[in-house]
């Protein structure tokens, strides 16, 4: 079961050339399979602030788009092409990539915990730029983040990457979903905001 919203305000505040389209958040969540936010068409670019803890431990984060109003999301085996790298307090050297040219997700975090004694989440500000729907020239969907995960021995760890969804370079995605490895959405909150 899909769940985009539980508590909700709308808001359309001006913050330059930004309007805060949303706030919302859900706590103590079960039988949550994924988190799925609308991407008006009134707004050409977005920018989200998003914290996602998921019911099990060592979740990865994954991502996908959807053109069609979140009825479907592109889940195909060769729609999305991505690039994440994560990198670790504990050592100099220690960097962690994941990249794919044909995947049916964009890997967004590995390994986010639930435990209560540490601080373990997924932290990130994400930017995403759909197609243009108005311009003659060929685009694409695409999502840019940087973030945070604290691991179950209490590393801090910052991740970054950028994907698109390959699957069509006409249609514009208008709602994106988040889901887990493996179990449920134990809690989120975020905001949305959209730029005209």
């Amino acid at each position: 079961m899909a769940l985009s919203k539980i508590k909700s305000t709308s808001l359309e505040t001006d913050a330059g050339s930004f309007n805060l389209i949303e706030s919302t958040s859900g706590t103590d969540l079960s039988s949550i399979s994924s988190l799925d936010i609308d991407l008006p068409d009134t707004y050409k670019s977005f920018k989200l602030n998003i914290h996602l803890k998921p019911e099990t431990n060592n979740a990865h984060v994954h991502f996908r788009l959807s053109s069609d109003g979140g009825s479907s999301f592109h889940s195909a085996s060769d729609t999305y092409s991505y690039a994440m790298g994560m990198i670790f307090n504990s050592t100099d050297d220690n960097i962690d990539v994941e990249q794919s040219g044909a995947s049916t997700y964009i890997f967004l975090s590995k390994g986010i915990g639930n435990a209560t004694n540490n601080p373990q989440a997924f932290n990130a500000t994400m930017f995403f730029r759909p197609i243009h729907t108005e311009s003659s020239k060929k685009q694409t969907n695409q999502v840019s983040w940087q973030g945070t995960r604290v691991t179950d021995t209490n590393d801090t760890i910052y991740t970054h990457g950028t994907g698109r969804l390959r699957a069509t370079d006409s249609l514009k995605a208008d709602a994106c979903r988040f889901f887990f490895s493996s179990g449920n959405v134990e809690e989120y909150f975020y905001h949305l905001w959209g730029e005209k």
